[in-house]
């Protein structure tokens, strides 16, 4: 009889179509290693699941994970590793391929071209007035 956590990974979810496409960097990273207790790849998605989870505790966190499909991890294991100077250097540097993947891609899409009333309209110009907003905002907040 097949367990609930096998029948879950049988099915796809967003998070794995997501993290899909996280593995080819982390395979990239020079800061990848063999680990048979955590692979990188499991390192990388229970961090994005943590981040994203509102579950308040880690141990509790720890212990909804083969609910999620995911495998059931040590909480000793896991938060030494969250001291772990390499494991932080992959998370830098699978960052910043992403990064570099994205703004490569980006720079050559104009989701705006088909629409000849915008040209020459910057939506960077947008982005600045919503940051000063955002700044206001938060010192008024901040002195009343």
């Amino acid at each position: 009889m097949e367990s609930q956590s096998t029948k879950l990974k049988k099915h796809k979810t967003l998070f794995d179509e997501f993290t899909r496409s996280l593995r080819p960097l982390i395979t990239k990273s020079k800061h990848k290693r063999h680990c048979h207790k955590l692979t990188d790849e499991e390192w990388v998605e229970t961090g994005i699941l943590r981040t994203i989870f509102q579950e308040p505790s880690g141990r509790g966190f720890l212990q909804t994970l083969p609910a999620m499909g995911r495998k059931l991890l040590k909480r000793t294991h896991f938060f030494e590793t969250l001291n772990s100077g390499r494991r932080l250097r992959l998370c830098q540097d699978v960052n910043n391929l992403l990064l570099d993947q994205l703004s490569s891609s980006l720079s050559h899409a104009d989701p705006l071209k088909e629409y000849p009333e915008l040209a020459g309209f910057d939506p960077e110009s947008v982005n600045k007035l919503q940051q000063k907003t955002h700044i206001n905002l938060l010192n008024l907040l901040k002195f009343n």
